[in-house]
């Protein structure tokens, strides 16, 4: 085998006699061609068959089944939601207010002594 033929000198010799237009292309084709091969790599493989495609269509309606009746819940949701505003108030307005409780409190814990009961009052820190 002749290792001459693969010296930088010759290599060298050969690539100064090639025009310009001969050595853009060597130099693109260098760096190309390892390039589509990294790029061969990387690219997941296609789906194979039709009816993997045809799965993947049923879930992908499927999906978009539940997401169309979601979609009618969130639309009755403004009136749910006026109603349970409308009952909170409602009960709100049954509670005592600031006023009345210390009456409150004075009418059970009077209740409590006229039955014996002990009574103990927790206050928060």
């Amino acid at each position: 085998m002749n290792l001459d033929r693969f010296s930088l000198a010759v290599l060298q010799e050969k690539v100064a006699s090639l025009t310009p237009q001969q050595r853009v292309m060597l130099f693109v084709g260098t760096f190309r061609l390892p390039g589509a091969g990294i790029l061969l790599l990387a690219v997941p493989a296609p789906i194979g068959s039709h009816g993997a495609l045809q799965t993947d269509l049923a879930q992908q309606r499927k999906t978009a089944g539940r997401a169309q009746g979601r979609g009618s819940q969130i639309a009755c949701a403004p009136e749910e939601l006026a109603k349970a505003e409308a009952e909170f108030a409602h009960l709100l307005s049954l509670l005592p207010d600031q006023r009345e409780i210390p009456a409150l409190l004075e009418t059970v814990s009077k209740l409590g002594l006229r039955s014996a009961l002990k009574i103990f009052f927790s206050s928060p820190s």
